[in-house]
């Protein structure tokens, strides 16, 4: 993948100011802008893999009951 350009950061960014996949409190991005290197197609299965990963590791919280 030589000469190769992802999305594009603006001037002075890089792929590691984009969101964390990890988000705390349960939630967890995956998608083509978040913080993981590669092309777009790379960007989103890399995020995916990992975000699964993330929810399938974290401790079991109890449902959210409304009052």
């Amino acid at each position: 993948m030589t000469a190769r350009s992802g999305p594009l950061d603006y001037p002075g960014t890089s792929w590691r100011d984009r969101p964390a996949i990890d988000r705390g409190d349960g939630i967890y991005l995956a998608g083509d802008m978040v913080a993981a290197p590669g092309l777009l197609s790379e960007v989103s299965w890399a995020s995916a893999v990992e975000a699964s990963r993330l929810a399938l590791s974290a401790p079991l919280r109890s449902p959210v009951r409304s009052a």
